[in-house]
């Protein structure tokens, strides 16, 4: 029996190498993906309505609520083909001080109205029956990391309607949160990194 001749150097060298590349490169990614959101995506403003609950393992957070997470599917266009769990595109217009919904699409849509953006949201649940149904959206920006105990806060200034959040909006929708604002008074910025 002959034994096999032992790999040469400089092959396990560039082995090791694309390793490591590989392994630099997916967080990399990651964080460059996040860098462009927050420092290019466009700025809306959304009100907020929170809960405040602990994670055991990441401190206090914040779970929002935006008035455009709740959708009367009869009261804006919609597909007629809309399921729980379906991945939709939410047309948002400027209301007031705030945003509401004009349509929602299985694609993104080619043209919009002046002024409007487009959010990628997943459909969480249904609820209702025919005409009479309303959609749950979540759009990947519902809850918010904060300091140890701010938790209760910042949920006391959501009750006071005083909170809302800056979510930056990039090509194809995604959502990240950027900023607060309390009182009409930005805060806070999401660092990049």
């Amino acid at each position: 029996m002959t034994r096999a001749a032992p790999l040469p150097r400089w092959w396990i060298l560039v082995a090791g190498l694309l390793v490591a590349t590989v392994q630099l490169a997916v967080p990399g990614s990651i964080i460059a993906g996040r860098i462009a959101l927050l420092s290019a995506g466009h700025e809306i403003t959304l009100k907020t309505v929170p809960v405040d609950p602990r994670d055991l393992f990441r401190g206090d957070y914040v779970i929002l609520n935006f008035a455009i997470s709740r959708v009367e599917l009869a009261d804006v266009p919609h597909p007629d083909t809309i399921d729980e769990l379906d991945e939709i595109f939410v047309i948002i217009s400027p209301q007031d001080d705030d945003w509401a919904v004009s349509s929602l699409s299985e694609a993104m849509p080619d043209t919009m109205p002046p002024g409007a953006q487009v959010l990628r949201a997943d459909v969480d649940y249904l609820s209702g029956e025919g005409a009479n149904r309303t959609a749950r959206l979540r759009y990947g920006v519902e809850s918010y990391f904060v300091p140890e105990g701010t938790g209760r806060d910042l949920e006391k200034l959501v009750r006071d309607k005083a909170l809302s959040v800056i979510v930056a909006v990039g090509p194809g929708g995604r959502a990240a949160i950027k900023g607060l604002v309390i009182d009409g008074e930005r805060i806070y910025d999401e660092p990049l990194l």
